[in-house]
This record gives structure tokens, sequence and C-alpha cells, in this order.
């Protein structure tokens, strides 16, 4: 079966610069396309309706992965897909049958074990595609439990529910990781993506609950863990970043939060060599300028001089788009 090219969305731009591919949870259909440079790699039909898209887990991220809350569950998505290692399929109680890697994306299930295996080789593909050509990939993590096989330990991307045999319920238990766990997950998933795609960027969000919404004590806990090894991770692992101001914007879920996602990935990218070479002639000329400025006896400038020489600077230096992080805090804050 032919796959279709990866699409970039958002704003042209951005789509030329800098692309990212979106896993995880928390992410509406409309929040994830607004992201510019937003890689869709396993898109719906033309047709699709956003409530059909809804239901079977189409465009809110880059592959149809449906949601995936914890990191152990997207490193058994990326182990597959980069090893290029299906996953046999779980039956239901119904006959029909399931990709356990997203077992929730085709509600009604799918008539066999082979047609589970024909599309879950399309979907890793698409997973394949997105990270091959990302610039940044960005995990939005939660608290929800992933499931675990009692006996062998394996892991799966969720807990089955009650359209499965109660035999698969029994064997597979709701688990939650704690610090050594995600450390060794995220370790793992960081040397998946580099060997993939070496030096792509990787930026950790944290699905904060919904309004109104109660986290069980061991998900609250597991989120205080993401949130601690998050700042860990930006300081320990090359290309890894860590922007709370993400959290912020997932957390008021809204068109207008997102609005400033584009500044975001703006400030974060790395400059065009364009860029750097006007930012390297803007540098000669400052330092001509301080360099004539010597030559000459004037008085030291005032600190009221000196404090607008470097205003001027800054602002001379600064991209139009530039919005520093307190700014952006406030505006989330209104």
């Amino acid at each position: 079966m032919a796959h279709e090219t990866p699409a970039v969305t958002g704003s042209d731009s951005a789509a030329g610069h800098h692309k990212i591919a979106l896993f995880g949870t928390g992410i509406s259909l409309r929040l994830a396309e607004k992201l510019p440079g937003f890689i869709n790699a396993e898109p719906a039909p033309s047709l699709a309706s956003e409530a059909l898209c809804l239901r079977y887990g189409y465009r809110g991220f880059s592959a149809r992965t449906g949601e995936i809350a914890n990191l152990a569950g997207l490193r058994q998505l990326f182990s597959a897909a980069l090893t290029e290692t299906p996953v046999a399929a779980w039956q239901r109680t119904d006959g029909r049958f399931s990709d356990p890697l997203r077992p929730r994306v085709d509600p009604e299930g799918l008539s066999s074990a082979e047609e589970v295996a024909e599309m879950q080789e399309q979907h890793l593909l698409a997973v394949r595609q997105a990270i091959g050509i990302a610039d940044e990939v960005l995990l939005v993590l939660g608290g929800a439990a992933h499931g675990r096989d009692k006996a062998s330990g394996a892991i799966w991307t969720s807990v089955p529910d009650t359209t499965f045999p109660s035999e698969l319920r029994a064997r597979i238990e709701p688990y939650f990781s704690g610090f050594n766990e995600l450390e060794n997950d995220f370790a793992e998933i960081w040397r998946l993506l580099q060997d993939a795609n070496p030096g792509v960027k990787i930026t950790v969000a944290l699905a904060p609950p919904m309004p109104g919404e109660t986290l069980a004590r061991e998900e609250q806990h597991q989120l205080t863990c993401l949130r601690v090894l998050a700042e860990e991770w930006a300081w320990r692992f090359a290309n890894v970043g860590y922007l709370p101001i993400w959290d912020l914007a997932l957390a008021r879920g809204s068109e207008d939060s997102f609005a400033l996602a584009e500044i975001l990935i703006a400030q974060a990218s790395p400059p065009t060599e364009a860029e750097s070479a006007s930012s390297a002639s803007s540098d000669d000329n400052d330092d001509a300028d301080i360099d004539t400025a010597s030559d000459k006896e004037d008085p030291p400038p005032s600190d009221e001089d000196q404090n607008a020489r470097r205003r001027k600077k800054r602002k001379n230096r600064a991209a139009p788009s530039t919005v520093c992080e307190d700014e952006l805090l406030e505006a989330f804050s209104r």
C-alpha cells in the first residue's frame, strides 16, 4: 500500500524553516494544526469531518497514534517504528482485532490480525517519516498510566478496556512509572530519536489536567516526577529543551494561547545562515562604532547614555517578533 508524503502545515515561513513532529497527549485538533511547521504524516481522508477525525485518531498528532500520555508508551511506539519491529494484534471479545500500539484509534476493531499488521506497518512508516524530516520533536506528556504485562514486564501504550477479553485485562495492569523508570525511558527515547535524525531538537511539555478534572494520587505523582526530570533532561541531554510556557499554553487550551506558538518556535529554533550572517555583520558594525568612538577623546558617557545605547543595540539585534518569557507569562495570565 502506498503511503502519502507527510504534509507540513502552519505559516509558510515556519514550514520552510522549522518542522515539528508532535506526539503525546492533551492537544486538540485545532491547536495542533496551529503549530507552525506541524508535520502530519498520516492525514485523514480529505472529506473527513472533525467528529470523524476525533473518533479515529486523525490530525491531533503527527501520526495516527491517538493519545499516548506516558513516556513508556512513547518509548514502545518509537522503538517499534525506528527499529521496524512489528507488534502482534490483540483480539477483542467480539472476535475483531486491534493494534496494541493504538487500541483506541479503530473503535470497531479490524477484521483480522493481517489487516492490523498491514495498517500498523503503514502507521510505523508514518512515525519514521515524521521523525526523519523533523527539526524538532515535541513530546507532550501526562500522568496517565500505561499497561504492563504482569508476567513478562512488557509495556503497552495503554491499558486494555472492557472490549478485550477478561484474561487479557487480568494480565495487563495499569502501571505508573517512578523516577528511575522515567529516566530510563527518556534516555532510550533520546537515543532512538538521535540515531534516526542526528541533532533533532527534543522539546518536553507537560499536559496539565483539564478544567474541573481531578487527578488520582498516582497521576499527580507521575506529573510531579516529570516536572522535576524535564528540567534535568534539558540541562543534561544535548538538543533537549523544556519550556514551561508550553505547559501554560496547554492549560489554557484556547486558540489564542497557541497564537504565540510561532513566536516560541522562532525563538527556540537555530538561526538560518542568512540570519547568522546578518547578525555577524551587525556585530562587526557595532565593534567598528566602538573602536571609532574609542579613538576620540570625548568624556565618558553617563550611566543614562550607556543604558540608552544598550537598549538601542538590543532593539537592533532583536527579531521583529521577539517576545521575552516575562511578556508571554503576562499574556497568559490575562
